[in-house]
């Protein structure tokens, strides 16, 4: 509706503007250890993970309706698949990066094989 100026930067009427919102998430004056995977920054006592930078599902009043669906399934999926099998990456030199953007799929070079299982699957 009118230009504005955000951080210095103006911003002219019909721009578009992506946000990313976990870009947040891998910037060092907020996070320890961004690209490191670390739990203990999400265990009481800690509230690192509380701040202003950590957004997964965006902040305020418009939340992701299934924010805490997704808080909830996301660990027992994880948990699932490490009780019942073993999986191997393939490449085996294959290089994880992160991304500041949203994806649902990690990257067209890189396959999970399992390749062991530990218990049989419960019916």
């Amino acid at each position: 509706m009118n230009t504005a100026v955000v951080e210095g930067y103006e911003l002219p009427v019909g721009t578009r503007v992506y946000i990313a919102q976990t870009a947040t998430h891998y910037l060092e004056d907020i996070f320890q250890d961004p690209f490191t995977f670390d739990i203990d920054p999400c265990l009481p006592p800690s509230t690192e993970h509380r701040g202003p930078g950590y957004a997964p599902y965006e902040l305020g009043t418009h939340t992701c309706l299934g924010s805490r669906w997704m808080e909830l399934q996301l660990p027992v999926n994880v948990l699932m698949v490490a009780y019942y099998f073993t999986l191997e990456v393939s490449p085996t030199d294959f290089e994880f990066r992160f991304s500041p953007l949203p994806s649902l799929k990690l990257s067209n070079r890189v396959n999970f094989r399992i390749s062991e299982r530990w218990r049989d699957l419960a019916v």
